[in-house]
């Protein structure tokens, strides 16, 4: 989701005041074998992904992408879009378009973001959950010291789905940052 936000945030600057950054990736970044293996080789991958629903299965059973009870109303919905194999052809496509190496097809893309944020000065605030197994903290506090005017927090005792685990928190420290520091009401 990041890439693609920042993508349109970049493209309609006229419309954006400010930034509120979570859990992402800006740069071309390897990933670990394992997730490569499972999600990024081709027909197994898919057939992980669509046929046994691996990746679904990965991200909504138990505390691997969660770290605090999640209400099973969300977690439903989350999973009502793709009951079959067919409707899951979006999640197996995703992994593969992530890039990892400058020669991938999405390299410029993200690349062209991360350009684009080392000038562009606006307020900008980077939270990144302290137990996201994707995205670690370290490279949230490099994206908040990349852009010309970042502020980074934690939010401790969360997972990759940030907006799940800590929605209130969030919310409040998104409220205070636009009123406090981004001038917006």
């Amino acid at each position: 989701g990041g890439p693609i936000s920042l993508r349109y945030a970049i493209d309609h600057k006229s419309n954006v005041r400010s930034l509120v950054i979570l859990n992402t990736l800006v740069k071309i970044t390897p990933i670990p074998l394992f997730f490569s293996l499972m999600f990024r080789s081709g027909g197994f991958s898919s057939f992980l992904s669509k046929r046994l629903d691996l990746f679904r299965k990965m991200a909504f059973g138990g505390k691997l992408m969660f770290k605090r009870p999640m209400d099973p109303r969300a977690k439903e919905q989350y999973k009502m879009p793709h009951q079959k194999a067919a409707s899951r052809a979006g999640i197996a496509a995703f992994p593969k378009m992530i890039p990892t190496n400058a020669d991938h097809p999405n390299a410029t893309y993200i690349t062209d973001i991360e350009d684009t944020l080392r000038v562009w000065d606006l307020p900008v605030l980077v939270m990144f959950s302290d137990k996201d197994l994707a995205f670690k903290v370290e490279e949230g506090q490099r994206i908040a010291a990349m852009v010309p005017n970042g502020r980074f927090q934690v939010i401790e005792n969360a997972g990759h789905y940030l907006q799940e685990d800590a929605g209130p928190e969030l919310a409040e420290r998104m409220v205070t940052f636009l009123r406090d520091e981004a001038k917006i009401s």
